[in-house]
Formats: structure tokens, sequence, C-alpha cells
């Protein structure tokens, strides 16, 4: 396994907490390279969004998985979360579902699902996030096909 994060402090963490040797953690920044066909599963969890070139960080994760390799990858959706309402620091793009569906085809992945869930609270009527959505029951519940201010996708590479 091969962590990657732009923080420093999160992988000195990870290699104080999982230590192992088949565990590498590295802190760099995108532009970065990866192996070709080097991995059978890559997970971007709330990454992408961070990242000037969304397009080329998504072209270097299915670079770098194998054949029938997995890709799972999540951003916040920017149909329920509009960035130009919500300044993020350090977010250069939130994503609608249309988008990471055409960015999958684009790059010949096969999409084998995608899932919504929300995690903040928006008022429906300035867009704004008010809160983080802590108390619901429903509060990061991964749904199949649901749009939600957070999006997953898993997608295949063909063999």
């Amino acid at each position: 396994m091969h962590g990657i994060d732009g923080s420093a402090e999160s992988i000195d963490l990870a290699n104080r907490n999982y230590v192992d040797l088949n565990v590498l953690f590295s802190q760099k920044f995108f532009p970065f390279s990866l192996p070709a066909n080097h991995f059978d599963f890559i997970v971007s969890i709330e990454s992408i969004e961070h990242v000037e070139q969304g397009e080329a960080f998504f072209g270097l994760m299915v670079h770098a998985l194998k054949p029938g390799g997995r890709l799972i990858i999540s951003a916040p959706n920017s149909q329920v979360v509009d960035l130009s309402k919500n300044p993020y620091a350090w977010h250069y793009k939130h994503y609608t579902v249309e988008e990471f569906l055409s960015l999958g085809e684009r790059h010949g992945l096969t999409l084998m699902t995608w899932l919504g869930a929300d995690c903040t609270l928006v008022n429906p009527s300035s867009g704004k996030v008010v809160s983080g959505n802590y108390y619901s029951p429903h509060s990061g519940a991964l749904t199949a096909g649901r749009i939600g201010d957070t999006q997953t996708f898993y997608f295949q590479k063909p063999q």
C-alpha cells in the first residue's frame, strides 16, 4: 500500500500508527508520478477538489491502475455544495455527478456504481453550508444513485 497526502502531519501520524513492511506513506503535492499499470486499487477520498489540474490527477490514477484495477473516488457535489457560495480554502473545484461520469468515460473506465451521502447541512435559501450533519442518523450514509453533498464513484479499468 502506498498512501499519499499533502499534509506532513498526516503522513507523520500514519507512519507512527500504521507500520508494516508493505506500507509506504509519502507527502506529495500534485503533480507527481506513479508507475504505470501498478495498483489493483486506488482510493482517493476528498482529494481531487484540492487539485487545480483535476483531470490530469484523475488521468494519473487511471494510468497507475492495472488492467481490471478499480478506482474509488469521492468529492463534494457542486449541485449541492456550490463552491462560489462556500469558498473552502484549498478547494479548486467541486464536481457534479455528470462531470465525474464524463471523466470516467473519457479515461475509458467502466462505472460500477455511484453513491451519494450528506455530510453537511445546507441552507436551502442561501445555498451555504451552515454546519456539519453530525446528528442525523443518515449523516455520511452512502446510498446508491442518491444525489448528496458528497459523491463517491466506483470505476473499473478494462482488462
